[in-house]
């Protein structure tokens, strides 16, 4: 199998693992693709952009969800691990907005 049918299909394992978790409803879009750790090790990148900020990610709930796209992808025979960041609405309008220092 090729790497770009590979990240492919770990994209839509990913996408669909983190919609049954939280809803289709809570999620604005989650941007999935491949990287690597410091000693180089293949992972996935894994961004989940929050519709509201009142869905709350515990510590818990984001080890849930690292557990289950982790399994969903050694279901496919994908073992990179995936590296998962929940950010809420406004956050990369936020960077846009710093004032550069004086």
């Amino acid at each position: 199998m090729s790497q770009s049918r590979k990240d492919e299909q770990a994209e839509a394992v990913t996408k669909s693992t983190i919609a049954r978790l939280f809803g289709a409803n809570a999620i604005d879009r989650i941007d999935v693709f491949p990287t690597e750790d410091q000693a180089g090790e293949e992972g996935l990148s894994v961004t989940v952009f929050l519709k509201t900020d009142q869905e709350n990610v515990s510590g818990a709930r984001l080890l849930d969800t690292i557990v289950a796209v982790s399994e969903a992808l050694r279901n496919i025979d994908d073992f990179r691990f995936p590296y998962v960041t929940f950010l809420g609405p406004g956050y990369e309008h936020a960077e846009d907005d710093a004032r550069p220092a004086a």
